[in-house]
């Protein structure tokens, strides 16, 4: 069977709904690469704040997701 390498799904962050994509892709090393698309943004400084905030939050969960697969903690 093979995991997934793709997920896709909707939520909302704020007032709008976004479309979010996590990729997954294991690489030579043993390790798993994971890149987050969160969509559509304002192409403007508001919307760049924000994409920015976000950043940080889906740093934060892969964080706290690493944090659980090694020892089981759910700091969430």
């Amino acid at each position: 069977m093979e995991q997934p390498k793709h997920l896709c799904f909707e939520w909302s962050p704020g007032e709008n709904t976004r479309q979010v994509n996590i990729y997954l892709e294991a690489l030579a090393s043993g390790n798993t690469k994971i890149r987050i698309v969160e969509k559509e943004w304002n192409i403007d400084e508001p919307g760049a704040r924000a994409a920015m905030s976000q950043t940080e939050g889906w740093t934060d969960f892969i964080s706290c997701l690493k944090a659980y697969l090694y020892t089981g903690v759910r700091l969430r």
